[in-house]
This record gives structure tokens, sequence and C-alpha cells, in this order.
């Protein structure tokens, strides 16, 4: 577990160093109002998190799939039933770990995506006509203000 411990301490304080580098990276550059999507932690609070999460909850994860597996091994029958119980413990110590790992290392577990002003979609209301929706598509004649299908647009914006 110390040697896990001591990874993650090391991984921990490289991403967020390289993080905290890129942002500043990014702001020099010409961006001075830049803010990332998802905040950087601070290189102690993810070096830290990151440390335990591997010493603690990986470990456990590890030692608990493997002696599933050495029993689950030892005493199937068919070797489909083994392999599919052992991937399915790992798929779900998989979802486990990734969601711990986030709150470990301070880390928001869902993000809300930001959209600059010049991305955001401009959408047109779609209002359907009374007088339309009552005749049949064969008695309700075209005209030159109200399209076909009964539909009407107007020009507000959303």
């Amino acid at each position: 577990a110390a040697e896990l411990s001591a990874i993650g301490v090391a991984a921990g304080a490289a991403q967020a160093g390289l993080g905290h580098a890129l942002v500043a990276l990014r702001r020099q550059t010409g961006d001075k109002k830049f803010e990332p999507s998802v905040p950087v932690p601070s290189v102690a609070q993810s070096a830290l998190g990151l440390g335990a999460f591997m010493g603690l909850s990986s470990n456990i994860r590890y030692q608990l799939i493997g002696g599933a597996d050495r029993y689950l091994f030892d005493h199937s029958q068919m070797i489909w039933s083994y392999l599919a119980v052992s991937a399915s413990l790992r798929a779900a110590s998989q979802y486990v770990g990734n969601e711990t790992r986030l709150i470990w290392q301070g880390l928001p577990t869902v993000v809300k995506p930001r959209l600059p002003a010049s991305a955001q979609r401009r959408v047109r209301r779609v209002k359907r006509s009374s007088s339309s929706s009552a005749k049949s598509p064969t008695e309700a004649a075209p005209s030159s203000q109200q399209p076909s299908g009964g539909f009407q647009m107007s020009a507000s914006a959303v």
C-alpha cells in the first residue's frame, strides 16, 4: 500500500502542477481572463488526495478483486461464468473508483458546460396556428402569410 501511495502522491503532484502551468501559459499567451471549466486543485490537495486514494481505495479494491478471482476460478465449473463475473466486478470497481478519485482529489464530480455568448444558438419559436388545425390538409389553401402544415414562425429569439 505504501508503494501505491507514493506513486499516487507523485502522480497527483504532477497532475496539479501541469494543470496550473497550462492555465498560466494560456493566460500569458493573450487570454488574461481565462478561467478553466474545471477548477485546478492545489498541488498539495491533489497529491495528498491521489496518494490516499491509491493507498487505500485502489489497494482495497485490487485485493477484493484478486480474492474474488481466485475463489471464482477455483470453484467455477465453466470458464464463461468466471469471466462474466470477473468482468462485472472489474467494471463495478472502475465505476466506483473513478467517482471516489474525483472526490479525494478535490475535483468536481459534475461539470456544467459553459458556452461563450458567441457559441450559444438563437432559436426561433414555432407556433401552431389554430385556424389550419381544424381543416384537413387538402382543405387548407396555403396563403402567402401562412405556410402549409399549420405552423407559423415568429421573429422573437429565446
